[in-house]
């Protein structure tokens, strides 16, 4: 066993329980080589029901003091290291048949190989379907394209800012022109006097 997932793997064992406490999953460790060396670790809520619905700050560093007093506890690393605690993003990279499955028909942006053009090719579309050997994109209502999954180097949710913020912007909005045209009223009256 090499120490690299020596490391990797007695991380994850104080990790994984922090984790579960909180109703949180590891999805990554990164172990990254530098002075101090550096420990990455992302997190997510197990279930995401909706939008917003991800890890907080604050579970966050709870993790991140946890963990940080475990791993000086159990003296893991020799060297000087820093701990990087980090949800995936909201635009992260899929990379399970877990996160295939939750982010269907949702947008995404594919990163594959083309075989016709000798090179690198990226499209963007909604995921419509996937299974281990190929995915299925719809790039306009109703035009679906299907890649094997051996042409694609990378796939990436696309997220909608504007269905997250747009309700809220469209009620602040709402809000400011009310209020615009209740001074407006009020500054007509006094202009009458």
């Amino acid at each position: 066993m090499s120490n690299s997932t020596s490391f990797e793997s007695r991380v994850l064992s104080l990790a994984r329980p922090i984790a579960e406490e909180l109703e949180l999953e590891v999805l990554e460790l990164q172990i990254l080589a530098g002075s101090p060396q550096k420990v990455v670790l992302f997190m997510e809520r197990r279930e995401l029901q909706e939008t917003g619905s991800g890890i907080t700050i604050a579970e966050i560093t709870r993790i991140s003091k946890t963990l940080g007093y475990l791993l000086e506890e159990e003296e893991i690393f020799s060297d000087a290291y820093q701990l990087e605690v980090s949800s995936p993003g909201v635009e992260r990279e899929l990379k399970t048949e877990r996160d295939f499955q939750r982010f269907l028909n949702s947008r995404v942006k594919v990163v594959g190989i083309s075989p016709i053009y000798k090179g690198n090719y990226a499209i963007e579309g909604v995921l419509r379907n996937a299974t281990a050997e190929v995915l299925e994109i719809e790039l306009n209502k109703g035009q679906n394209l299907t890649l094997e999954r051996t042409m694609i180097r990378r796939v990436q949710n696309i997220f909608d800012f504007s269905k997250a913020f747009g309700q809220e912007k469209n009620r602040r909005d709402k809000n400011e022109r009310k209020k615009n045209k209740t001074n407006n009223k009020r500054n007509t009256r006094k202009t009458k006097r």
